[in-house]
């Protein structure tokens, strides 16, 4: 969701919910976006084109906690992070 079209709606919904909402943006490479998508069951579905055209780096939301995702994570420590927060 690309901050200039939905930040403002997204900004809007975090102060409508007194921030308490969890946010997360994929920081990723377009190489690492890739090999991540030919892993996923969409891969038949639109090929490295489309990803190329929506893929929007570093547009971060830049609100207090948001959680950035890094090529280094994988989906299991992505999972572990985000059941943690919802624990505390």
């Amino acid at each position: 969701m690309y901050r200039s079209r939905y930040g403002k709606m997204l900004n809007d919904l975090i102060q409508f919910y007194n921030q308490r909402c969890y946010t997360y943006y994929f920081d990723l490479s377009f190489e690492e976006t890739v090999l991540r998508h030919n892993a996923s069951s969409k891969r038949m579905e639109f090929g490295e084109d489309p990803l190329h055209a929506w893929w929007n780096p570093h547009d971060y939301l830049g609100v207090d906690g948001e959680t950035l995702f890094t090529n280094d994570m994988s989906q299991n420590d992505i999972l572990k992070l985000i059941l943690n927060q919802l624990q505390t």
